[in-house]
């Protein structure tokens, strides 16, 4: 397990919230490993989740990010989404900025994914735009997105399709 000793001697300028984090995440595992709910963790009485662990970790507005990321991310990238925004911006992701958030995934037409590249890529926020602007990048087209950089050849099959179907003629040569 790292340690926030581990941490700060590999990023001397880590941040102080980070180190927080990590400090947090370790009392807390190590309480689970006692077996901080009454019962030791090898116990089948007892069921953790990390539903029960994320409660530990997470409270304020993260745990209210959590509840609006969840059912559109599903747990494990809704809690991706909260840790990686405390660890790349000093202000916590809330309730609302995680509806603002969800508001810009929901442009793309893939949620999951534009949460994906938004870690995937180190954006501390998220725009829609960016997302397209990254396919675009890298030759990949969005199956909901807006057609770009159409070539000629879709440009003259698109105006021909439209005068053929304002003319109202039933076959054409392609």
């Amino acid at each position: 397990m790292k340690t926030a000793a581990d941490h700060l001697l590999k990023f001397p300028n880590a941040r102080p919230s980070t180190v927080a984090f990590i400090e947090r995440r370790n009392a807390v595992l190590a309480q689970l490993q006692r077996g901080g709910r009454g019962k030791a963790l090898g116990s089948p009485q007892i069921h953790h989740s990390s539903i029960h662990i994320l409660e530990a970790l997470v409270t304020g507005p993260e745990k209210e990010a959590f509840e609006v990321l969840h059912p559109f991310l599903g747990e494990e990238l809704a809690k991706a989404v909260i840790e990686f925004r405390s660890v790349t911006k000093k202000a916590k992701l809330t309730g609302y900025a995680a509806k603002l958030l969800l508001k810009e995934y929901t442009k793309t037409g893939d949620m999951r994914a534009a949460a994906e590249m938004q870690i995937f890529m180190s954006w501390q926020g998220f725009k829609a735009s960016w997302y397209f602007n990254e396919l675009a990048k890298t030759g990949q087209r969005h199956p909901n997105a807006p057609r770009r950089g159409a070539d000629m050849a879709d440009f003259t099959n698109d105006i021909m399709g439209a005068y053929y179907e304002r003319v109202g003629v039933s076959s054409r040569h392609n």
